[in-house]
């Protein structure tokens, strides 16, 4: 498909930093998570708690996984670069491998409260439109190499 160049829209660059906004908590909530003192996880709910005790380093490295690549890519979105697309590609896959590691092969779901499911919906509801938005904005020539 032929690419077209159009010119670059004043919201593209609101887009990419609320982007960047977003990955950055996503850093933040990282960092919280794997600071996570016996003190904080003794205050959440008796059924959770071990699975924060015990969590394995697969965990924490698809967590950093697609949080660095979040916030490099929102980034590259800034700076309008082609690589933005793999690069939140890679955020997306890891997202998704944590999500399976996470709630299927370690049962977070047999012990996550109804409202613990929103936040990681709306991590991969992002994760997917920022890819989408990365894609289709290559197609209109706004990125660059």
């Amino acid at each position: 498909m032929a690419q077209t160049t159009q010119p670059l829209p004043k919201w593209f660059l609101i887009v990419a930093s609320l982007a960047l906004i977003w990955n950055l908590m996503g850093g933040w909530a990282f960092f919280y998570e794997i600071n996570l003192s016996p003190e904080a996880i003794a205050t959440l709910p008796q059924n959770q708690q071990g699975f924060y005790e015990d969590k394995s380093i697969w965990h924490n490295v698809l967590f950093a996984i697609s949080v660095l690549t979040g916030i490099v890519g929102s980034f590259l979105l800034i700076m309008r670069k082609k690589i933005v697309i793999p690069i939140f590609t890679i955020s997306l896959v890891t997202i998704l491998l944590h999500d399976i590691y996470s709630f299927i092969i370690r049962g977070f779901y047999k012990v996550a409260l109804p409202s613990q499911y929103g936040m990681p919906a709306l991590v991969l509801i992002i994760a997917l439109f920022l890819l989408w938005f990365s894609r289709w904005s290559h197609k209109k020539g706004w990125l660059k190499n």
